[in-house]
């Protein structure tokens, strides 16, 4: 079977590796950890069902940085 997908999401690439390799060092044997540096990036990667809080800087609140709907 398929490990579930931990996503993580950020611009800043330094901050996206870290959280990544946290995340990996963390939970790497019982999931599957995949990154984006744009929430249209990993609306795009076909995830099914998430939802989580954000803090785009580049996004106003509630937009589609994926706090406003779900993917299923």
């Amino acid at each position: 079977m398929a490990k579930p997908i931990l996503l993580t999401v950020d611009d800043d690439p330094d901050v996206l590796r870290a959280i990544e390799r946290d995340l990996r060092s963390q939970y790497g044997a019982e999931y599957r950890v995949v990154s984006s540096d744009s929430p249209e990036g990993a609306l795009d990667l076909e995830i099914h069902v998430f939802k989580f809080g954000c803090r785009w800087r580049k996004a106003p609140a509630n937009s589609l940085c994926g706090c406003d709907r779900e993917r299923s």
